[in-house]
C-alpha cells in the first residue's frame, strides 16, 4: 500500500499500542501540533504530539524511562520515516533477529520497515522527532536523484525488505537541529501550516542525503575505524572464551549495527564473527578437557550449550574426534 492510507493506518496502529488517554501533555511542541496523547506502561510513559498532512505524518515524543524496557510493536502496515533521536537512542529488532535497526543518541536514519511485530528496546529516557513520509511523495522528492546507497535503499523499499538509508545512524548536524527548532515551535495554521512543514521536511531530507554523500566520501577514515572497532571485538571475545555471546549482544555494546558488525569482523580477520566466537568456545573447552578436572556434560554447560549432544557436534566438526576421547587420553597418561 503507497498512499496516505498508509499513514493512515499507521496512526490507528500507533494508537492502539496501548490505553491512552488524551490529553494536553505540555511538550516543546504543545502549541504546534494537533493532537496530544499520553500513555505508560511498566517502566515506561510516553507524551506523543502529532501533526497529519497530506503524505507526511509527524511525531515528536517525549519518552520516560525509569529502567532498560522492550516494546512490543502492535503495528502491520510497512512504514518509511525520517527518524531524529533527539537525545537517548532506540534500537529495533524484527520477527527474525538478523533484522535490526539502531539509532544512537542525537543520531538520525531514514528507515523503511516492511515487517509486522518486531521489538524496540529503550535502555534510557528519550526525545524523538519521526517523520512519517508516503512511499510515493518519496520516489518524487527523490526521483532525479542516483547515488548507491540511496538506489539500494529504494530497491529494497520497493522489494518490501526492512532497510536503513545508512549503514550506521550518523549525528545529528547544528543545520539539521535548526530546522527541528522550526518544526517544533512553527507559528503557522492550515495551508500555511502546510507549506512551511513541507519546506522543513525537504530540507532535512536535503540534509540528510548530503551527509550520506559525504559519509561515502570518507572510506579510507571509515576503514581505520572499522580495524579499530574490530579489534575491539575481537579482543572482548578473547577475554570471555567461555562465554556465549550473541551477536546482537555484541551490536549493543559496541553501538554498532548488526550487519556492520559482522562485514568489518570478516573484512578484518577473514572468518566471520559467529565462527570466531564458536572457535575460541571450543577451544576453551578443549583445555577444560584436558585439564582432567570436568566431565564432557559439565563442559558443554560452562560454555553454554543447553543440549551436550549439540556440543559434541560442534566439537567434533572442529577437531574430527569426540570430546569424550580426549577425557580417556588424559586418564591414560595419568595411569
Amino acid at each position: 500500500m503507497k498512499s496516505s492510507d498508509t499513514i493512515r493506518k499507521a496512526i490507528k496502529d500507533i494508537e492502539r499500542t496501548a490505553d491512552r488517554n488524551v490529553s494536553k501533555s505540555p511538550s516543546l511542541a504543545a502549541n504546534v501540533f494537533d493532537k496530544h496523547y499520553s500513555f505508560e506502561q511498566k517502566h515506561l510513559l510516553v507524551n506523543e504530539s502529532t501533526i497529519l498532512l497530506e503524505h507526511r505524518y509527524i511525531v515528536y515524543r517525549e519518552w520516560f524511562v525509569d529502567e532498560p524496557v522492550a516494546v512490543e510493536r502492535k503495528d502491520v502496515e510497512p512504514f518509511l520515516k525520517m527518524q531524529f533521536e533527539l537525545e537517548g537512542g532506540s534500537y529495533f529488532e524484527g520477527v527474525d533477529a538478523d533484522t535490526t535497526i539502531r539509532i544512537g543518541d542525537k543520531c538520525h536514519n531514514i528507515i523503511f520497515v516492511a515487517e509486522p511485530g518486531g521489538t524496540l528496546f529503550y535502555e534510557c529516557s528519550r526525545k524523538t522527532l519521526d517523520i512519517l513520509l508516503d512511499q510515493d511523495y518519496f520516489e518524487k522528492l527523490t526521483l532525479d536523484l542516483s547515488f548507491t546507497t540511496l538506489n539500494r535503499f529504494k530497491r529494497f523499499m520497493r522489494q518490501g525488505k526492512t532497510c536503513q538509508l545508512m549503514d550506521v545512524s550518523r549525528e545529528i548536524t547544528p543545520d539539521m537541529f535548526a530546522v527541528i527548532q522550526r518544526i517544533l515551535f512553527c507559528k503557522y495554521k492550515g495551508q500555511l501550516q502546510s507549506l512551511f512543514m513541507d519546506a522543513q521536511i525537504q530540507t532535512l531530507l536535503c540534509l540528510q542525503l548530503d551527509q550520506c554523500l559525504h559519509v561515502r566520501g570518507s572510506s579510507r577514515a571509515n576503514r581505520t575505524l572499522d580495524s579499530k572497532l574490530a579489534a575491539k571485538v575481537k579482543g572482548y571475545i578473547d577475554d570471555f572464551p567461555f562465554k556465549l555471546i550473541y551477536i546482537k549482544d555484541l551490536a549493543l555494546i559496541f553501538n554498532v549495527d548488526v550487519e556492520r558488525l559482522r562485514t568489518v569482523f570478516k573484512k578484518s580477520f577473514g572468518k566471520s564473527l559467529y565462527q570466531y566466537m564458536l572457535d575460541q568456545r571450543l577451544q576453551y573447552a578443549l583445555g577444560l578437557l584436558q585439564s582432567g578436572d570436568m566431565q564432557v556434560k559439565e563442559v558443554a554447560y560452562r560454555i553454554g550449550y543447553q543440549h551436550p549432544q549439540h556440543f559434541i557436534k560442534a566439537f567434533k566438526n572442529k577437531f574430527g574426534y569426540c570430546p569424550g576421547s580426549v577425557i580417556v587420553d588424559v586418564i591414560e597418561e595419568v595411569l
